[in-house]
Parts: C-alpha cells; sequence; structure tokens
C-alpha cells in the first residue's frame, strides 16, 4: 500500500498545513521565544505524523526543523541570517512535500535530504 492511499493522510494533510503556519510563523519572529516554541512542537507533531502515515520524506524534514529548533532554544544568542534562511528553506521543502502529496505526489527522500542540510548546522551550535 502506498503512504498515499493511508487512511489517515487526510487529516495528516490538513493538521500539517495548520502546524506548518506555526513553523513558518517562528521563523519569522525568531526573537519570540513563545513562537519558536510551537514552532518546535509543530514540527515534532509533523515528524510524528508523518511517520504514522508512512510518508519518511517529510518526516526527515520536519525531525530536522525539530532538531534546529530545539538547539536555538538552548542556545542565547539568535540564530544567524545563513541559519534563518536554511530553516526557511527547510520550512518551504517540507511545505512542497506536503501540498505534493495533496496532490497525490509521493513525497521523495532525496528532497528531504537536499531540504535539510543547512538546517542541520543549526543543531551544531553550543
Amino acid at each position: 500500500m502506498s503512504p498515499l492511499d493511508h487512511k489517515l493522510l487526510p487529516v495528516f494533510l490538513e493538521e500539517a498545513m495548520e502546524n506548518l503556519i506555526a513553523i513558518e510563523g517562528a521563523l519569522a519572529a525568531p526573537a519570540d521565544k513563545e513562537a519558536m516554541e510551537k514552532g518546535y512542537r509543530a514540527a515534532h507533531t509533523i515528524k510524528g505524523t508523518a511517520a504514522l502515515v508512512k510518508l519518511s520524506a517529510p518526516s526527515t524534514v520536519a525531525r530536522r526543523l525539530e532538531d534546529a529548533f530545539e538547539a536555538l532554544q538552548q542556545s542565547a544568542a539568535q540564530p544567524s541570517p545563513d541559519e534563518l534562511d536554511a530553516l526557511r528553506h527547510a520550512a518551504a521543502v517540507l511545505r512542497s512535500m506536503i501540498e505534493g502529496a495533496r496532490a497525490g505526489i509521493e513525497p521523495q527522500e532525496a528532497a528531504a535530504e537536499g531540504g535539510v542540510r543547512g538546517a542541520c548546522a543549526c543543531t551544531e551550535r553550543g
């Protein structure tokens, strides 16, 4: 069975779009700790529910975003412009995957890896 045939897919897609808005909002206001926490929780939710419906590529991107949000929350410094660009790119890749799944296109793992390279740098903060 294709992940796009999973009976919970419509619920995932609806909730994922709502969670993407929270992620994008957090990245638009990185100094807002509450927004960043919402972004972290939204990435965590997408990660888990994407895995539940067997969409591994969106789950991978969401996991990297979750890790990056966590690292940024633990750091006293604000994210750099390059880090924000990388995270926004990862969020855009995630949005594209979810919108593609809504249109019947199964997300590919290669796109996930390309979408998260820069986001990984945020997790290396000390």
